[in-house]
């Protein structure tokens, strides 16, 4: 099986020369969003809407996984996300993921494994950034094509890991195996070129006014009628591609304006979750900085080496290598601009909205 990291590459080069700007509109309903206002204007700046950008974003992820496996097939990520593997942006680091994109003009259903007591979860999003379903735990899963919005669909499930290469290989060896979809039809693939430099160039741009959105929670939803911000909306999917509803996920970040390298100290309040809370720092692209394997990206609770007292906070130190401190969490900040984001699954909802994320001292080496 190709890298991952490969077919993004050449996705980039190959799509960034075609003469189309704009991916077709996908589904029924679709509302007219107007930029104008907005602290970006997509429609001023680039002459493309913001649903047209949040389709392009889909597009772009759907050709990657349709580049690998086609449709209705899982691809299977074998480990955690590496620095090397920008297949999306602010991906988490408590999770082996699997994804499939699924010709949803036919009946289908997806088969998850049962995992015990191991969280596993299932996230069905159209090309609208609507959700179709998330649920949690394994079963037999079944979709309408009527219920359903769009001509395709996204599959993600995530699967629970202590963050060591030994719980990566179980999870690879048992449960990826069982993961299935099964469809009504044979599922065509729908490649479809445009320019993607475009849309990063938009992205690139749409992140940075996502630092004054108030909280990416309640942003996204099961219906487009549950959209009442879009220009929150549209920044929120450009930082944090594929985020859950705020009733099954919860994400806060904290943009602390560091100096890679240098040392930086916070007491966190304990994450209301049900099944596992982290933090993970990104670098200014929104792309991780160091690969787990040699510098920490990211502590959670279900991690093996995760550490915190007995009140239930936790402390972290950021920065450089030597800033590490013994008995203490430590995130490798190399980058300037660095900002790390706090995540709860199965949130507290209500605790959720008041948490706060402290602010960062900087600290001597």
């Amino acid at each position: 099986m190709k890298k991952l990291a490969l077919a993004m590459a050449i996705s980039a080069v190959a799509f960034g020369a075609t003469a189309q700007t704009q991916v077709p509109m996908l589904g029924d309903n679709i509302p007219t969003v107007s930029s104008e206002g907005w602290a970006v204007d997509t429609q001023e700046k680039w002459g493309v809407s913001p649903i047209e950008y949040i389709h392009m974003e889909h597009q772009f992820f759907a050709n990657l996984f349709q580049q690998q496996v086609g449709v209705n097939e899982f691809f299977h990520f074998k480990e955690l996300s590496t620095k090397d593997m920008v297949w999306v942006v602010s991906p988490n680091q408590d999770t082996i993921y699997s994804v499939a994109v699924v010709d949803a003009r036919h009946d289908f259903s997806v088969t998850v494994p049962d995992t015990g007591d191991r969280f596993i979860s299932i996230q069905v999003q159209d090309f609208n950034h609507t959700y179709v379903d998330y649920q949690t735990g394994g079963g037999e899963y079944a979709f309408k094509a009527e219920d359903i919005n769009t001509d395709y669909v996204i599959v993600g499930i995530r699967i629970g890991t202590t963050a060591t290469p030994e719980d990566a290989n179980h999870i690879v060896e048992e449960y990826q195996p069982q993961l299935a979809i099964n469809s009504e039809g044979e599922g065509e693939v729908n490649i479809v070129e445009f320019d993607s430099a475009l849309m990063l160039e938009m992205r690139g741009e749409l992140v940075e006014a996502f630092q004054d959105v108030d909280t990416p929670f309640g942003w996204v939803g099961y219906s487009l009628d549950d959209i009442k911000n879009w220009e929150a909306t549209t920044y929120v999917i450009a930082n944090s591609f594929g985020l859950s509803h705020h009733s099954t996920a919860m994400y806060t970040n904290g943009f602390p304006e560091a100096k890679g390298g240098d040392c930086y100290y916070g007491k966190f309040e304990s994450i209301p979750h049900g099944a596992f809370g982290s933090v993970t720092v990104y670098g200014h692209d929104r792309y991780l900085m160091t690969d787990y394997a040699d510098a920490a990206t990211s502590v959670g609770t279900y991690h093996h080496n995760w550490l915190e007292n007995e009140d239930g906070t936790f402390e972290i130190m950021f920065g450089a290598p030597e800033c590490a401190v013994e008995g203490m969490n430590f995130l490798a900040t190399p980058d300037d601009n660095w900002h790390f984001m706090v995540r709860a699954y199965q949130p507290d909802v209500e605790a959720m909205y008041e948490y706060q994320v402290p602010v960062l001292q900087r600290v001597e080496k």
